[in-house]
């Protein structure tokens, strides 16, 4: 019993770190939603695993854990693309930051100005 308590707490604080507001995040709405449905599906499968189990049965797979443990994959992996799209979009921001200062920061040559007159 000390364990389902331990384990709904933890979910608790994951879920509120997961939908503490980020300014720059744009899907933030949905993110709160993923997280809301994710604590919820976790909660119910602490604190009623035969329900797990009967919903693997119904879908097909054999245990509640290894239901479990496929929609953690999936979510794993979706968690992977997006962390990949955003990592390239700020490459691309970085990369063209960078090119920014460098073109402020190029000096025009001093004999350039001279043979301009």
């Amino acid at each position: 019993m000390v364990i389902k308590a331990i384990l709904i707490i933890a979910i608790l604080l994951a879920s509120y770190g997961l939908m503490k507001s980020r300014v720059s995040d744009r899907n933030t709405a949905v993110r709160r939603l993923g997280v809301a449905l994710f604590a919820v599906f976790a909660a119910i499968s602490v604190i009623w695993p035969e329900l797990v189990s009967r919903a693997a049965h119904v879908i097909g797979v054999g245990r509640g854990t290894d239901l479990v443990l496929y929609l953690l994959l999936v979510a794993f992996l979706a968690s992977l693309v997006t962390a990949s799209k955003r990592r390239s979009v700020l490459d691309r921001k970085i990369t063209s930051l960078a090119r920014e200062v460098a073109l402020a920061a190029a000096r025009v040559p001093d004999n350039a100005t001279d043979e301009s007159r």
